[in-house]
């Protein structure tokens, strides 16, 4: 999206009513009370504000992008579905080892695409397969502990 098209939205807005009054109080505020400089400040206040939610849609769309594809790839039944209700995205092998240690747990990895799981201080542990698994396991420990599921 370009700034272009931020700043027509912003015209479009001012051409269809009143500015914000939080945001124009401030661009007033801004501008030692000059009218012209005012308007100019929100303008840009506003095309900032735009550009900010922009962002935000996309990160909260990237988000569920993410959790409907975890929720596809798991399943929407049996010890999955919880976690999935409650947001749960997909998680990389940085994410999974650090989401496991939440719990006690380490992760390592054999080979190319296996990985261990052991709770921490005890040798050997469940030979896992791959990240795919390791987010598994990571949905039966909040399924098991909901208190300390992450958001």
């Amino acid at each position: 999206m370009t700034p272009q098209f931020f700043y027509d939205q912003v015209a479009s807005e001012l051409m269809a009513g009143p500015p914000h009054p939080g945001l124009w109080a401030r661009a007033y505020a801004l501008a030692d009370g000059d009218l012209a400089k005012a308007r100019a400040r929100y303008i840009n206040l506003r095309v900032q504000q735009l550009e900010a939610e922009f962002v935000a849609e996309g990160e909260r769309r990237q988000q569920r992008e993410r959790r409907e594809a975890c929720s596809a790839a798991l399943g929407n039944t049996g010890v999955n579905s919880e976690p999935v209700r409650r947001g749960w995205p997909y998680l990389t092998e940085e994410e999974c080892i650090a989401e496991l240690a939440r719990f006690g747990h380490t992760a390592t990895k054999e080979g190319s695409a296996s990985w261990s799981i052991a709770e921490a201080g005890h040798a050997g542990g469940t030979r896992v397969g791959s990240v795919y698994e390791l987010q598994r396991a990571i949905a039966e420990l909040w399924q098991s502990n909901p208190d300390t599921s992450a958001a």
